[in-house]
């Protein structure tokens, strides 16, 4: 018969392990489950608080590189702040960006001084999150009373989104991720009165203060670690120190952001690392497709413990990383979500150039933000050659492309030029087909590379030559 375990945090709780519990978590990837680990109780207490700060943290990661939240079934959509208007967007798992709130078009008192907004819905629109974001912000509540249907719009600028990572709950998750690893691997330690002060930290979410367990941290010197064989896999890895007889975790997320656990003191007979890197994008729970799992004996001192001061510049520096590992991811993405398109263009080399070009059109029916973004980055370019010479033409260019800094969405001019774009894009598709049959480097090179900037460049040439004959 099995051995019944008490609840890890059975001091607090009372409770017998028994609960299905993802040892890592779910929502961000983990398919491993224990029973050892948690009361039914305990894990509903941490399901419905605790449990949701750290997946809201990396959300953009999971929509971004794909990762399905286990417990749904789906990749979730998510919502980020824009770092230069502090506007809200909606990203969803295509790389589609849209807004996810509506623009405020104008505001004024009346005569019995009620202030009166005016709103136009763009985009994607949660209208309860946004009255609540509204009055969590401005400390007052407002009622929209019209509602119009939203329309698709192009972004005014290139999104840069606030991936601002480690709150308070977002350190405890971390610190119950550590916990749970303990539970799994260690069982009976897990249980040891050393951990009271760490769980009593975690379940009751005291004072921010009173954190003097979880940090930021740098990797560790001298790297003993095999590399996670994972990208953008995770790593929970449990060191036991003989030496000083701690027991540290290191938690690293998304192969980006690195946390340092101090579990506390405990007789440890041997100084070993338990290392689990796991695949958030794993399909089948099998060992060496979800996890990679090894033991590492080490000598001297732990460093696992060790933790930076200036958690800012650590900051900084995942930061980086995340933007490198994203561009990655999105580079990767676009491979994949080009391939069926060009399957479906390719399909129609035999055919008449009619069926040809409707083909091309329905296949880059939504494109136009990819032809902004090519009109953008040339326009700029053109304005910074024109600005030290002639800053009226610079200052014409960028507002050609109705792309200034603060604007969130692009207005009907800039609208017709990335369409305008769009149709030279179509007719490039064309002439490439002519020749050869496509492949996603030279979609992509007309999308989003040089090809996509020639045309940009041509059209604004045009229309600024244009402009110029007419005298405005």
């Amino acid at each position: 018969m099995a051995r019944r375990y008490s609840c890890v945090f059975h001091s607090l709780c009372g409770g017998i392990a028994g609960s299905l519990e993802h040892v890592f978590p779910a929502a961000l990837g983990g398919l491993r489950d224990d029973r050892r680990i948690l009361c039914q109780p305990c894990q509903k207490y941490f399901g419905d608080g605790l449990d949701k700060s750290l997946p809201a943290d990396l959300r953009h990661f999971n929509t971004i590189l794909g990762v399905e939240s286990r417990n749904r079934g789906r990749v979730p959509d998510a919502i980020v702040t824009d770092k230069l208007t502090g506007h809200r967007m909606w990203l969803d798992k295509d790389h589609q960006v849209r807004s996810a709130e509506p623009l405020l078009v104008s505001k004024h008192v009346d005569e019995n001084g009620i202030e009166r907004r005016e709103y136009k819905h763009v985009g994607r629109f949660d209208r309860e999150a946004f009255l609540a974001s509204v009055k969590a912000k401005e400390g007052k509540a407002f009622e929209i009373t019209e509602k119009t249907a939203p329309r698709p719009v192009l972004l005014a600028r290139a999104f840069n989104g606030d991936t601002s990572f480690g709150s308070e709950d977002t350190f405890r998750a971390v610190a119950r991720v550590a916990v749970n690893f303990l539970a799994a691997k260690r069982p009976d330690i897990a249980r040891q009165p050393f951990l009271e002060p760490l769980k009593r930290w975690i379940y009751e979410r005291s004072d921010a203060r009173t954190n003097p367990f979880v940090f930021f941290a740098e990797p560790v010197s001298g790297d003993p670690f095999l590399p996670n064989p994972f990208e953008f896999g995770h790593r929970v890895a449990l060191g036991f120190c003989a030496e000083t007889h701690t027991i540290t975790a290191r938690v690293i997320l998304f192969d980006c952001y690195e946390l340092a656990v101090k579990l506390g003191q405990a007789q440890c007979s041997e100084s070993v690392v338990l290392v689990s890197d796991i695949d958030p994008r794993a399909e089948e729970r099998i060992n060496g497709i979800d996890t990679r799992e090894y033991m590492q004996r080490f000598s001297g001192v732990s460093r696992m413990g060790d933790f930076v001061a200036n958690s800012e510049a650590i900051l900084r520096r995942s930061d980086k990383r995340g933007f490198e590992l994203l561009n990655a991811a999105s580079a990767r993405e676009w491979a994949a979500r080009l391939q069926p398109i060009i399957v479906a263009i390719n399909a129609t080399r035999d055919a008449g150039r009619v069926e040809q070009s409707w083909a091309i059109r329905r296949s880059l029916a939504g494109a136009a933000q990819m032809a902004f973004n090519c009109l953008v980055s040339e326009a700029e370019r053109v304005a910074r050659q024109l600005e030290a010479e002639h800053p009226p033409q610079a200052a014409f260019f960028r507002e050609l492309v109705e792309a200034v800094p603060g604007d969130v969405v692009v207005g009907e001019r800039g609208t017709m030029l990335a369409n305008l774009v769009l149709l030279n894009m179509y007719a490039e598709f064309n002439a490439e087909l002519l020749r050869a049959p496509l492949t996603v480097d030279t979609a992509r090179s007309i999308l989003d590379g040089n090809v996509g900037r020639k045309i940009a460049r041509a059209v604004l040439a045009q229309v600024y030559d244009q402009l110029r004959v007419l005298g405005l």
